[in-house]
């Protein structure tokens, strides 16, 4: 639909195709890939102005700084983008009547679906047949001996074996543990004696799992166990051009602030305005992160004390910017470097990392993505002082929990959340 659209517009006015409108296309239809909006869903329709809207930002900031939309070309861009995505929508929404329509028509020819286990993973893939999300009437759960917490199965392995072969289940999703391999080959061997399409189910149930992902490299299949949002270049590109413009944004708005702080600083205590302190950012890479100085001494070593209430350490000034977090604002300048993200889990000191990194589980998961200005945690009442363990470990399972869920969508409503919620904390001191 991109392509064609802006094709259409050029052909009908005469035109000739130049270099801008490929650029155009190229932005556009990256940002739609990275997406991938593949579903049928009334999301996706929401999905779809995201990506446009997203499109738009991009190929305005490239404009910027290398033109790609003279005056003879804003109103043929214009009418590109507002054609095109009315048709999208349109689109998608005759493709998912249509695709209702014909769901219902061949509603007698589903699949009978049935699982093998009772695990954890096995009542989870039971929910999504309920949910539609796997075509299928589910027949039901078969194993020598039930889990405690399901005291109820259909029938036995071998009498899936004999339903399977009598034409009555055309789908097995077996989901034994990965312990179970000579059970496993033996029910697969049985089930070849049927038209039953039988599918694996890894039952990762035991593991503590990060954004886990299949792939499958020269046909042969791997899963991630503890993956990052970021591991395809999608989106990073656009996680960066989030930052990249949002942040410059907030650093115009901001920047006379910055000066009015910096002065009042330098006339408040001797010593630097700014304060920078090694921590640790994307990969548990060290990197230099700013901040204005709000205390009378600069401390970096091993052995760093968090502020604490009535602080010695913290200046009268400082303190007004710690409880307003207003002290965190260079590290925007931090943002357009690359070493940090606007959302994301908040930096610790090297020296705290690592002595939480042997106290709390999985604590080094949280540098799979770069550190942020605000996140998930900080909104969720973990902003501060974090005095004893478990508030610790409760910042990290808010950090993970950002991680596993992350969209540009959510960076969005965390940012918004920041500004409505205000950067005033009772814990930060």
């Amino acid at each position: 639909m991109i392509p064609l659209v802006l094709s259409a517009i050029i052909h009908w006015n005469g035109l000739k195709w130049l270099d801008e409108y490929t650029w155009w296309l190229f932005i556009f239809t990256f940002i739609f890939q990275a997406i991938k909006l593949e579903d049928l869903s009334p999301s996706t329709e929401v999905a779809i102005c995201l990506a446009w809207f997203i499109g738009l930002l991009s190929l305005r900031m490239i404009d910027c700084l290398s033109p790609l939309i003279s005056a003879e070309l804003e109103i043929y861009f214009w009418i590109w983008i507002v054609t095109t995505l009315i048709l999208m929508q349109l689109g998608h929404i005759v493709c998912a009547k249509l695709f209702r329509i014909w769901q219902n028509k061949h509603q007698s020819a589903q699949s009978h679906i049935a699982i093998v286990g009772t695990s954890e993973t096995a009542q989870y893939l039971h929910k999504i047949i309920l949910k539609n999300e796997i075509e299928g009437n589910f027949v039901g759960f078969f194993a020598e001996t039930p889990a405690q917490n399901m005291p109820y199965l259909s029938g036995s392995l071998q009498d899936l074996v004999e339903k399977a072969s009598a034409g009555d289940i055309s789908d097995v999703y077996i989901t034994l543990s990965l312990d179970s391999n000579v059970e496993i080959k033996k029910l697969i061997d049985q089930l070849a004696n049927s038209t039953a399409t039988v599918y694996y189910v890894p039952d990762l149930s035991a593991f503590d799992l990060l954004r886990p992902n299949l792939y499958c490299i020269a046909g042969l299949p791997i899963i991630s166990l503890y993956d990052s949002p970021f591991s395809s270049l999608a989106p990073q590109f656009l996680k960066r051009v989030f930052d990249l413009v949002a942040g410059s944004m907030i650093l115009v708005l901001i920047s006379i602030l910055l000066v009015v702080i910096g002065l009042a600083i330098k006339l408040n205590s001797p010593g630097a305005i700014l304060f920078k302190q090694r921590r640790y950012g994307l990969n548990g890479k060290e990197v230099i992160v700013w901040k204005f100085r709000s205390m009378t001494v600069c401390e970096d070593g091993e052995n760093i004390n968090q502020a604490t209430k009535n602080d010695p350490r913290v200046t009268k000034l400082g303190s007004f910017l710690r409880r307003t977090s207003l002290d965190e604002l260079p590290q925007f300048i931090n943002v357009l470097q690359g070493q940090m993200s606007i959302v994301g889990p908040r930096p610790h000191a090297v020296a705290h990392n690592e002595l939480y990194r042997v106290q709390i589980k999985d604590y080094m998961l949280r540098h799979k993505v770069k550190p942020g200005i605000t996140g998930l945690a900080q909104i969720s009442g973990y902003r501060g002082e974090t005095a004893t363990l478990d508030k610790m470990e409760g910042r990290v399972r808010y950090d993970l929990l950002y991680i596993q869920n992350w969209s540009l969508w959510l960076d969005v409503k965390i940012l918004l959340r920041t500004v409505y919620k205000g950067f005033i904390s009772a814990g930060a001191y």
